[in-house]
């Protein structure tokens, strides 16, 4: 026999697997289209990918400053569809490892300018213990047990800066930031990456 409690928990339960397994399939079809944006990739405003973010973090309760300094060039290009991917990935871990009981705090810099493109995610959460910092970009790293997320969405970040070509620097004080920033050649775009 099985009590309607325990028929509702076992609900609860399979809805919330089933939610991380959609999560984690989302994951690894962006890992496909970053290997295949070339043959994909539509142009893309950068004001569009804002607001998704932005709605992203308002949906959360956190607090977002943008900081876009673009020039007319970066504004819409196929290449932003994989900075969307970066972007969507670091305020989604932003808002994951925020402090307990607060709201996320996020600071996005965008720059584009002299043939190169920066992107800048600063967040106030719980921040990255030194001993994880070389390791937190592999696939499937979880920096504890109590980790929310599937170990993919820094990885997804790796791969996307590389497709770009470009770098990745992480910054980090356990207990008071983050700051991911992110280099690119704008230059490349056309050329090298869709020729």
């Amino acid at each position: 026999y099985v009590s309607n409690e325990e028929s509702r928990k076992l609900l609860e339960l399979v809805g919330e697997t089933a939610t991380e397994m959609n999560t984690m399939l989302g994951k690894f079809l962006t890992l496909y289209n970053i290997n295949h944006y070339k043959e994909k990739a539509e142009k893309i405003e950068i004001d569009k990918i804002l607001s998704v973010i932005s709605r992203q973090v308002s949906k959360h309760g956190g607090i977002l400053e943008i900081i876009n300094k673009c020039s007319e060039a970066g504004r819409v290009s196929r290449r932003n569809v994989l900075l969307q991917t970066i972007l969507e990935n670091l305020v989604e871990n932003s808002l994951f490892y925020r402090k307990p009981n607060e709201a996320a705090r996020i600071r996005v810099e965008l720059l584009h300018g002299d043939g190169e493109c920066k992107v800048c995610v600063t967040d106030y959460g719980l921040g990255i213990p030194a001993e994880y910092h070389d390791k937190v970009f592999g696939i499937y790293f979880k920096g504890s047990s109590l980790s929310k997320g599937n170990g993919l969405g820094l990885y997804v970040v790796r791969r996307a800066v590389e497709a770009l070509k470009g770098t990745i620097r992480l910054e980090s004080e356990k207990g008071l930031f983050t700051k991911i920033t992110i280099r690119y050649n704008e230059e490349k775009e056309e050329e090298e990456l869709f020729s």
